[in-house]
Formats: C-alpha cells, sequence, structure tokens
C-alpha cells in the first residue's frame, strides 16, 4: 500500500543546557529553502538534509496535485514528504532523510526531538502511515496516522521523543512507513 505522509514543519532538538550547542549542529530542522516545486513529486530534500532511501520530497500546505489536501503547518512553511508501502510484492519501499554528523552531544544524556506530522489521501493512497525517527543507535516510531477521505484536510499532531546520546556525533535520520 502506498502512503503520502506526511512530516514534519520543524523538527527540533533540545537538552538542557547543552541545547544551544546541538541546535548550532542540527542544519534546518524547519526544512525550510527549498526553491524547487513544491506541487510535484519533485525527489528532492530541504537544504541540509540527504536522501537516504527513496524519493522523498518538499511539500507544503499549496501541494494539491493528485488530490493532496495540506494544512499550514505551525511553521507555515515546507515539510518533508515521504511515501510508505507495505512491500506486497517483495521487499518494502520506503522514503527517507537524514543529517550526519551532529555534533556538541554529550554520552548518556537524554536529548528531546519533537515534529508535526500529517497525513494526506491523494489519488493513489492506499493506508494510513507513520515516521521512524533513528538518532544514533536508537530508533522510536511516531503515532500511527489514519488515513482521511479523499480531499479532507488532516490536522498537524506533535510527536516528543526522548533519545539518550551514545556518542559525541550522531546521525539523525526519519524514516516513512505504511501502516
Amino acid at each position: 500500500s502506498l502512503t503520502p505522509c506526511l512530516l514534519a514543519s520543524a523538527l527540533l532538538l533540545s537538552s538542557g543546557n547543552s541545547s544551544a550547542a546541538l541546535l548550532d549542529a542540527f542544519e534546518n530542522g524547519g526544512f525550510e529553502g527549498y526553491t524547487g516545486n513544491t506541487n510535484s513529486f519533485n525527489s528532492d530534500v530541504p537544504p541540509g538534509w540527504t536522501t537516504t532511501e527513496g524519493t522523498p520530497d518538499v511539500f507544503n500546505a499549496g501541494t494539491t496535485m493528485n488530490n493532496f489536501a495540506w494544512q499550514s503547518s505551525s511553521t507555515g512553511g515546507d515539510f518533508l514528504h515521504g511515501i510508505g508501502w507495505d512491500g506486497r510484492a517483495g521487499s518494502p519501499y520506503v522514503e527517507s532523510a537524514l543529517q550526519v554528523g551532529l555534533e556538541g552531544l554529550v554520552i548518556g544524556q537524554q536529548y528531546e526531538i519533537s515534529f508535526e506530522q500529517s497525513i494526506s489521501n491523494s489519488a493513489f493512497s492506499e493506508a494510513g502511515g507513520y515516521w521512524e525517527i533513528i538518532f544514533g543507535t536508537e530508533s522510536q516510531n511516531s503515532s500511527a496516522m489514519e488515513m482521511p477521505d479523499l480531499g479532507t484536510i488532516a490536522d498537524w499532531m506533535w510527536e516528543t521523543m526522548i533519545f539518550t546520546a551514545t556518542a559525541e556525533i550522531q546521525t539523525l535520520e526519519v524514516i516513512a512507513h505504511s501502516t
């Protein structure tokens, strides 16, 4: 099943007194600055991010092709769109992006990663979805999102996850999955 997911209008990292150093290392948590066409499957990621699998896209509330229906996120800007597939024909297909080498972490310290997620039903959607967030060696899944009726705009939902640093430099990856 294909599911046009979602992600985050703003991906935020914080941790006590060292959050300033971490935020300096974290580039473009708001997914802004994309200059291409956001009303198409552009197979691109926002500045500061790297595609790791599949072909994620940069969308915004104005992305309406293929019957997509989005509302503005709390920041009102761009967001990362990913599609997850259940793998009916074999291995699963996912789309993901990452940031390499977030520096300034303190081993053993907890870090909060917060983001908004939403989902849209397009002309080819079949299922809901969720995001897997990998920070260093730890992985957590967001709440599953049910697919709305075609043309219905789903609300953005905040997700917060707590991760513990296992190294001073770690990678942050976001992966779209289908339910």
